[in-house]
């Protein structure tokens, strides 16, 4: 059994009914369109939707001005919880060293950078690459200039990994460094052990 429930809507102005009335589809007088558009929205709530208020749209419009319906709005939403119609999608911030390769080897190819990755995953797969990959390991990419500069800093322009590591640990670990001769050369018998487990967590610049 239905329940009719009278109710006066209180506009600011004029506007404000001109806006209801083009929501509205038909050629029925304004009130009657103002009543639909009101039982139209207490049903939807009521069913489960959700009503945004102004600031929450004005916010959605200035991060995408193309948010114009809630099917965008939900696209938008599965992709910043990393998912797209039901698919995984896998988001992560690209090395600065490789941003221009990508977008000339992209380029070259005809594609967009999205569609190179793709690719490029795809080919990684069937040539059996993916199964060799050790998940224990990181690759951080070094451009040209950077490693130039990491050179300088290292004293060798062959800079392995573990040379990288050993400079980062004296920043990172409470003089004398271990690795140092402590004047005389004798330990302080009051003094622990320094070990490379004890450094603190360097802090990302």
């Amino acid at each position: 059994m239905s329940v009719k429930v009278p109710v006066t809507v209180e506009l600011k102005d004029e506007s404000q009914l001109g806006r209801i009335v083009e929501m509205v589809d038909g050629d029925a007088p304004p009130a009657n369109k103002v009543d639909a558009f009101v039982n139209e929205m207490v049903r939807q709530v009521i069913d489960g939707g959700m009503i945004l208020p102004p600031s929450v749209v004005d916010r959605l419009l200035e991060i995408s001005p193309d948010m114009e319906d809630s099917d965008r709005l939900v696209e938008a939403v599965e992709m910043g919880t990393g998912m797209n119609g039901g698919d995984m999608i896998i988001r992560w911030p690209i090395d600065p060293a490789l941003t221009q390769p990508l977008k000339d080897r992209a380029e070259t190819n005809g594609v967009s950078v999205q569609q190179l990755i793709r690719d490029t995953m795809d080919q990684f797969v069937a040539l059996g690459y993916f199964y060799d990959v050790g998940v224990d390991m990181k690759t951080v990419f070094l451009s040209r200039e950077d490693e130039k500069i990491a050179a300088e800093i290292l004293g060798n322009k062959d800079f392995t990994s573990a040379d990288i590591m050993d400079a980062l640990r004296k920043i990172a670990l409470p003089a004398p460094y271990p690795d140092e001769d402590q004047g005389d050369g004798k330990k302080d018998p009051n003094e622990d052990d320094i070990f490379v487990d004890d450094a603190e967590t360097i802090p990302a610049s």
